[in-house]
């Protein structure tokens, strides 16, 4: 399951915007309009990076610790399972604690070489690219995609255009996180963040069948 279609839900769900919302606006807060997109920027490209070293690196620790596409599927299906679950249950948006979007902003400080030029201060790479955009679960979406392609470059580049393309709406969703809550609510994204967590546990439960068939232990 590699298709393009396919790969855009599962990136939207474990890495896309949705989720990042509530705590960008929290990080974000008081800051002004100029901050808050050099902060979306460098959250964005951090992300980014780290996105595509997993990617292209996790084919390597998946071959050295010998394990199968099947056996990725199967964790990646059940935490994916486990994660829609706890997002209903607990009313959640994101992995990890939540923020309220009216807790005070970290004003962003002064930086310099030794923290990339701002990419590693505080709010770009805790919390808003971790955990908020590269999630654990994102992680293993990651891993898995990457071993499902790692004799395929044409496929491997597909997937990387599309994760380019979920990172562009984390941009926007990031910089434009205050004036979406106003505007939409914190309940009306709850509500779509359960309808998601929904179509996630459906499909959590089509991985893992799909590897169980692939492996002929269900016909």
């Amino acid at each position: 399951m590699t298709d393009t279609a396919y790969v855009f839900t599962i990136f939207f769900l474990t890495l896309g915007p949705l989720k990042i919302i509530p705590p960008a606006a929290a990080a974000t807060a008081g800051l002004g309009w100029r901050e808050v997109v050099a902060i979306a920027f460098k959250a964005s490209v951090l992300a980014t990076l780290i996105a595509l070293a997993i990617f292209y690196g996790g084919n390597h620790v998946v071959s050295a610790w010998r394990v199968s596409v099947e056996a990725i599927a199967i964790a990646g299906g059940a935490l994916l399972f486990v994660t829609a679950l706890r997002m209903i249950t607990n009313f959640s948006l994101a992995e990890g604690p939540q923020v309220s979007a009216a807790s005070p902003a970290v004003k962003p400080p002064a930086h310099d070489w030794r923290t990339l030029f701002g990419l590693l201060d505080r709010p770009v790479l805790s919390p808003i690219v971790l955990p908020a955009t590269i999630t654990p679960i994102g992680v293993v979406a990651l891993f898995y995609f990457a071993a499902a392609t790692h004799d395929n470059p044409a496929a491997q580049q597909s997937i990387v255009l599309v994760l380019l393309q979920i990172m562009g709406f984390n941009f926007i969703a990031m910089a434009l996180a205050r004036p979406i809550l106003r505007v939409v609510g914190l309940a009306v994204l709850q509500a779509l963040g359960w309808v998601l967590s929904a179509l996630q546990a459906a499909l959590a439960i089509q991985i893992v069948l799909g590897s169980l068939r692939r492996l002929n232990v269900l016909s």
